[in-house]
This record gives structure tokens, sequence and C-alpha cells, in this order.
């Protein structure tokens, strides 16, 4: 009975092992393409497409590094942006580049960018940077970047574009936000842009009472 209880804890102990390795190996094969979660569930830095429709719903890939996010946000255009999404808010030289738009791709001596087709939003040839907003007040902890086919923001005042819920990783967590040159924000209490809401600003280092109550945006 000794025996057979001892054969038992061994063949468990290598069970355990061998879940253990499966789990390093795939978590170093994640790390190695910093796409931690498609759909947006994990990782630090998101970024999220929507498209012309107020009621859009964002699909979400998210990046183990700022820096990684923007990339996959410009299509590879910035390509240098800092790790760390605190020293963006600062940096208006890096913030002319990210917010330019997707037609410089195109321009003169720049690389040549694919179009990006994204599943269920009808957005081909993406997009132009609408905002970066952000988990912690004075721009820091993780980002949300969002961005938009076309050019969804003009100088007339009105609402260009909206994203009707952020999503349940992202609901009550935004604290501050940096908007493009073109995009000012206005933030929701509630989903369906409902309940109070912010004024439109370019950026906000720290909501006050809107902090961790937003749970729609638009742009305009």
């Amino acid at each position: 009975m000794e025996k057979r209880a001892s054969l038992t804890v061994t063949l468990l102990a290598a069970l355990l092992s061998a879940v253990a390795l499966i789990a390093v190996v795939g978590g170093q094969a994640r790390a190695s393409s910093n796409v931690l979660d498609v759909r947006g569930d994990s990782g630090k830095h998101c970024v999220a497409t929507i498209g012309k429709s107020v009621s859009g719903r964002p699909d979400v890939e998210c990046f183990s590094t700022f820096r990684d996010a923007i990339r996959d946000a410009t299509n590879g255009r910035v390509s240098d942006a800092p790790k760390d999404a605190s020293g963006f808010a600062g940096d208006r030289a890096m913030q002319k580049r990210v917010f330019s738009g997707a037609t410089e791709a195109s321009a003169p001596g720049s690389r040549n960018i694919s179009p990006r087709s994204v599943r269920g939003n009808d957005v081909v040839g993406c997009c132009n940077v609408l905002s970066v907003e952000y988990e912690d007040s004075g721009f820091g902890g993780n980002t949300l970047t969002y961005r938009a086919k076309g050019r969804p923001c003009d100088s007339d005042g009105g609402l260009e574009v909206g994203v009707s819920y952020v999503g349940d990783k992202w609901n009550d967590e935004i604290s501050s936000y940096v908007g493009s040159g073109r995009c000012q924000v206005k933030h929701y209490q509630n989903s369906n842009y409902g309940g109070a809401s912010t004024r439109l600003r370019q950026q906000d280092n720290y909501m006050g009472i809107f902090n961790d109550e937003t749970s729609s945006i638009k742009w305009g």
C-alpha cells in the first residue's frame, strides 16, 4: 500500500511538472510575439480599432509595452515610441508623429505600410490615432489607444465618432488621457453615451470626479 501511494505521489508530481513546463513554454511563445490577448482581456497596453459609426464596438489587441502598442496603432509608421507610456504625454514631437495620420505612411521617403483589415468593424486601410487613455492619473499605468479609419475629427466642434462601451477591462478605469490635435475627447459615465459627461478636451492629467467613471467615449 505504501509503495502504491508513493508511486501515485511521484506520478502526480511528474504531471504537475509537465503542466508547469507547458505553461512556461506557452508564455515564452506568447511573449515573443508581444501580443498577450487579442480580445484585450489582459496585457498592459491595448489598441482599440473602431469604425466610423458612433455605435461601433472596437476590436482590441494588447501588448507588453507602449512602444509595441503604438507601432501597431500606426501600422508600423511609428516604431520608436517610448516604452514607458508616461513619457508620451509630455513629448509633443512624438505626439505629432503618432497623431499625424495614416496618410503619411505613403509620403515620399516613408515606409510602405500595407492597409490593415480589422474583424467586425469594416475598417480597411487603417488608421488615425484618436487618443491614448490612461489607467492612472498623471498619465500613468496601463494604456488604451483608440484609432479609426479616415480622418474622423475636424474643427467644427461636432462629435464625429465614438465607442458605445469601452469593454469590461477598461470600464470605470480611465483616469487621464491625451487626444490628438484634431480630436478632442468627451467621456461618458455610462455605456451608450449615457449619464454625466466631461467637457470636450484635448487632454487631462486628472479627471477629478470623473476619475474611474468612464464607460463610453466620443471624439470630435
